[in-house]
């Protein structure tokens, strides 16, 4: 009686246990046992045994079928000698002048090296392509990054490539391309003289009275500063403004000392000039423009000033909409208080004689001259003073231009 195989009962049926199960079932010697260990098989269960080793041998085939035809899939890739590329046009950053590229902002210079870098995706083969496009738009945006990251560190000849340029007035007075005036024809030439300043009949504040020389020309502006002139240095009207609706033609206000100071910066910086604010020795020169007159030009305000007088509303006007005075300047009396340079000090000193800015003394608060719409007909008088903190914002203070000459 022919000896009989030991079987496996049970078959495995998922995957890799599966197929190992089957290749040591088909490699295992078989194993002989003595002649009364086992008794023979019936026709049933003969077939079951077949049945089962049919399984095996078919799980085995697919196995070695699958094997096969991923060595060839990828010996074919493999073999490819030419891959072919995703060709996409070459872009380019436009050509800039190094003056511009100074001022140019943080994130116009980032892009321009990402512009520079993305060239280098025309290289990418088709099938990376392909992946990159499957993992999502996030591999693409980290690749434009690495490449720009590339391109900034090749440009070693550029270090400032990426560097913030800040523009001070000097750096923008070095650039005449980039200097714009818009006051350039609102300022009037003064001639030096002497005058009066002060009043013997007026506040304390206002005596004595001081003779002053002014030894030096200088330009001082024709009417207030308007609010379409601060829009277009500051980019957009003060915040507090009060009289928004007035109009671009109407003076500036609710604007601080400090305020003025940070236009004037501003200005300087787009101009390239030294514009400030007058002193108040030339402020009070300008405003008696060789006379004695009450008021800034005459004795009458209701030709020369915008005040508080019930007649004529209780807002400001827009500006030149008055009788100059004898110079050509409007508005020096009412329509808004103007600020000037000099620190507030209860009398005049000897250091105004020249025409100088008093800048010492009390200094958190600041001089204003000329009186404003809200005031009655003795404010605008040519020799009034007042005062305000220089964070102070009120909505009849205004300011008028000045500038040194060489």
């Amino acid at each position: 009686m022919d000896k009989q195989p030991l079987i496996f009962s049970k078959v495995p049926v998922q995957g890799e246990r599966v197929l190992r199960t089957a290749e040591q079932g088909m490699q295992r010697p078989i194993l002989k046992s003595l002649r009364n260990e086992a008794p023979p098989l019936l026709g049933s269960e003969q077939q079951n045994t077949d049945g089962k080793q049919d399984v095996l041998k078919k799980l085995l085939d697919e196995k070695k079928r699958l094997e096969q035809e991923h060595r060839e899939r990828y010996a074919k890739a493999a073999g490819e000698s030419e891959p072919q590329f995703l060709e996409l046009p070459a872009v380019t950053a436009p050509a800039e002048s190094r003056t511009w590229v100074r001022y140019m902002p943080v994130w116009a210079r980032i892009k321009k090296h990402i512009l520079k870098a993305v060239s280098w995706v025309r290289y990418v083969p088709v099938w990376a392509w392909a992946r990159m496009q499957a993992a999502g738009r996030w591999s693409l945006v980290a690749i434009a990054l690495i490449g720009a990251t590339i391109a900034w560190v090749a440009s070693g000849s550029d270090p400032d490539s990426l560097t913030v340029a800040t523009a001070t007035a000097d750096d923008m007075a070095m650039s005449p391309a980039l200097q714009t005036d818009i006051f350039a024809d609102s300022m009037l030439r003064i001639a030096p003289g002497s005058f009066e300043m002060g009043s013997s009949d007026g506040d304390a504040d206002e005596k004595p009275v001081l003779k002053v020389n002014i030894s030096h020309e200088f330009e001082i502006g024709k009417t207030e500063v308007t609010q379409g002139q601060w829009k277009a240095v500051m980019g957009r009207l003060p915040e507090k403004l009060f009289f928004r609706q007035c109009g671009d033609n109407c003076p500036v206000e609710n604007v601080s000392w400090d305020d003025v100071q940070e236009f004037i910066a501003r200005l300087n910086a787009q101009s390239g000039k030294r514009y400030r604010l007058p002193s108040e020795a030339e402020w009070e020169y300008a405003c008696r423009a060789g006379g004695t007159q009450r008021y800034c030009g005459g004795d009458n305000p209701d030709e020369l000033a915008w005040y508080g007088d019930r007649k004529i509303g209780h807002s400001p006007h827009p500006v030149a909409t008055r009788k100059p005075n004898a110079w050509g300047l409007y508005d020096m009396s009412g329509n808004v208080w103007e600020w000037v340079e000099d620190c507030y000090n209860n009398r005049y000193s000897d250091a105004q004689r020249d025409g100088r800015s008093h800048t010492s003394g009390q200094c958190d608060a600041r001089v204003l001259r000329g009186g404003s719409w809200s005031n009655d007909a003795d404010t605008p008088r040519s020799a009034n003073r007042y005062k305000r903190g220089a964070a102070a914002r009120f909505k009849n203070n205004g300011f008028r231009l000045a500038r040194g000459l060489p």
